[in-house]
């Protein structure tokens, strides 16, 4: 088994190799890590799985997704909207810019339209 101790060890003997067995040890100490993080991530990912039982739940909220392109003058009256409609907004993207040059004479980006993408529990 992979542990925390083993990786530890792995990097030690990386870099205290010297001569002609260093290239090998680096490789050796890639592969190390990959399998380090390869193995986190499977834990990691292992407790969020949920049982097919849940998926198949009547209970579980089904969501509807809408997206709005807006300029960024009616920002703020969007959001407005989409709150009183009951639409929770999850995502905020600029969708149009330009660059302008400042007057300070440093290039400036400018966004004039964005994307406003938000969801809703769907009425059954």
């Amino acid at each position: 088994m992979f542990t925390a101790k083993s990786f530890v060890t792995c990097w030690r003997d990386l870099f205290l190799t010297e001569g002609t067995k260093m290239k090998s040890q680096i490789q050796n100490g890639l592969l190390c890590a990959a399998i380090g993080i390869g193995a986190s991530c499977f834990v990691l990912s292992a407790g969020s799985a949920k049982p097919v039982a849940a998926q198949n739940d009547p209970a579980r909220i089904i969501w509807e997704y809408t997206t709005a392109n807006v300029d960024t003058g009616t920002l703020q009256t969007k959001l407005n909207e989409f709150g009183e409609a009951g639409w929770d907004v999850f995502s905020i993207t600029a969708s149009d810019s330009k660059v302008e040059a400042g007057a300070d004479g440093i290039p400036h980006l400018t966004t004039l339209r964005i994307d406003v993408t938000a969801k809703r529990a769907k009425l059954k």
